[in-house]
């Protein structure tokens, strides 16, 4: 009997080691340094990236291509649904100027960031959300309504502003 007791307080030992081990590691996306580590939310940055967003809509309702790509960073990635993915600030210039360019369409777009994070330490901020556009034919014609969600990432430049780093959206239809 005293064996088997032996043997079941070095098992219990073992797992209490191991279980020690295993909790001290940090599991992925979990941030075990809440001061270092987890993205802040930090209130002047938040506001700055919505702002982003109020000017790409506004971009897309003025049909201001050049405005538009002034948001993008250089090395920025958007893929669009239904298409192919645009990789670099010329690529998206590319693939999206045709549709700034007709104004046989008035647009009118609405987005709501519904989460910021921050990291400032990394110089990388995420944000998702939702969207509803409206494209309505200038002649008269059918209007056609579109909703859906996004998620977007920024990088911070040398400078301190923020550029749309990756985008990726799709529709609710």
């Amino acid at each position: 009997m005293k064996k088997r007791f032996g043997s079941v307080i070095l098992a219990l030992a073992g797992i209490f080691l191991v279980a020690a081990a295993v909790a001290g590691r940090e599991a992925p996306g979990v941030f075990v340094n809440d001061a270092e580590e987890r993205p802040r939310r930090i209130p002047g940055e938040a506001a700055v990236i919505r702002a982003i967003f109020e000017t790409y809509a506004a971009c897309i309702e003025r049909h201001d291509a050049d405005g538009w790509m002034a948001l993008w960073d250089e090395e920025g990635v958007q893929l669009p649904p239904d298409g192919p993915m645009f990789v670099g600030k010329p690529s998206i210039k590319v693939g999206n100027y045709q549709e700034f360019k007709d104004t046989s369409k008035k647009w009118t777009m609405n987005i709501q960031t519904q989460e910021v994070q921050v990291f400032p330490a990394e110089g990388y901020a995420f944000a998702r959300g939702v969207y509803d556009w409206t494209c309505t034919p200038v002649g008269g014609g059918e209007v056609l309504c579109y909703d859906g969600k996004f998620m977007t990432i920024f990088r911070r430049q040398a400078d301190g502003t923020w550029l749309i780093y990756r985008d990726i959206f799709n529709s609710n239809l």
